[in-house]
């Protein structure tokens, strides 16, 4: 699941959005032990303070999709940067049907919960 705390839309005005994409896939492909590239593809909404121009809804849907390279740095960390495209819609509830579209560079550093023995 991923959260997306912030969501802001410039054009034609301001409007703030924060939303969740609990729908997603990330497929890692096994290159060497600590370099993993993926692809992945995440669904989700946002809830925004004022309406979507040119549309009157303030409700609007994503779709994800990206690729990347993750590096395991120590037994429990890893570092991923990658590429990701973007598409905001209201999915056709509203007319008109604005569409909002961007590429971001991602950088994450995840701490990850060590294993417990059995």
């Amino acid at each position: 699941m991923d959260w997306l705390p912030a969501v802001v839309i410039t054009k034609p005005a301001v409007i703030y959005c924060g939303g969740v994409a609990p729908v997603g896939v990330r497929w890692n492909i096994l290159a060497k032990p600590r370099l993993h590239p993926y692809g992945e593809v995440a669904l989700g909404g946002v809830l925004c303070h004022g309406n979507i121009p040119p549309s009157n809804l303030n409700i609007g849907f994503t779709i994800n999709s990206g690729v990347g390279l993750t590096l395991f740095t120590r037994g429990n960390q890893m570092l991923t940067a990658g590429l990701d495209y973007s598409h905001l819609s209201n999915a056709y509830l509203g007319k008109p049907n604005p569409n909002y579209n961007g590429i971001a560079f991602v950088l994450e550093y995840h701490w990850l919960k060590p294993e417990k023995s059995k």
